[in-house]
């Protein structure tokens, strides 16, 4: 998997660098939660982004943004232990997302965004804190291997920085169905990102 995303990365950076007008790393926060009725009641995890992006303008108000991202997503929830405490599940999913969005621009800066993404599962664990501790571990098998969805949201560029927030919509139920029972979970995600441009043509 390693040498695959790496392979990934260099592709991308490669046909970024000769062809599109800007090309650059971004790096951000995410807000993560699961939703569904496998993830009742979950709230959100704090975790991390980063990734690469390139820019073509199709026009002076609309550019076309691909980009290759790693991000950390998943949830966690409390649940009473009947024993007058608590325990803390934190599930973590790490993914490789590959969004392309549209950027379209208000003034020379300010823009708006949207667009379908695809993501792809590299690593699964779940964490439980308390009386369950030794439950936790790899659970990868849990979930499928694919996600898709919406991302929206809006930016501004300050020189060779630029800013965003956007929300990512999971569409796809991304819970293996277990025992026969049907799993029920998407992917809800508010990111806050900053990137910075390597290439500004």
């Amino acid at each position: 998997m390693k040498k695959v995303l790496l392979s990934a990365f260099a592709v991308f950076a490669f046909v970024a660098a000769t062809n599109a007008q800007d090309f650059g790393v971004k790096v951000g926060a995410n807000i993560a939660n699961i939703k569904g009725d496998s993830f009742d009641e979950s709230d959100s995890k704090f975790n991390f982004t980063f990734g690469v992006f390139a820019e073509f303008m199709l026009s002076d108000k609309l550019g076309l943004q691909p980009e290759l991202i790693l991000s950390g997503q998943g949830a966690k929830l409390d649940v009473d232990d009947g024993a007058g405490g608590s325990i803390e599940y934190k599930q973590k999913l790490s993914y490789v997302n590959v969004p392309v969005l549209a950027n379209v621009y208000l003034g020379e800066n300010f823009f708006l965004q949207g667009g379908p993404y695809i993501g792809f599962l590299t690593n699964a664990e779940l964490n439980v804190s308390g009386s369950l501790s030794l439950l936790g571990g790899d659970n990868k098998d849990a979930f499928k291997s694919t996600d898709f969805g919406a991302m929206v949201g809006f930016g501004a560029n300050a020189g060779k920085f630029n800013f965003g927030m956007r929300y990512q919509l999971g569409l796809a139920n991304i819970a293996e169905d277990v025992d026969g029972v049907e799993g029920d979970a998407k992917n809800s995600v508010v990111q806050v990102n900053v990137g910075f441009k390597i290439l500004d043509n």
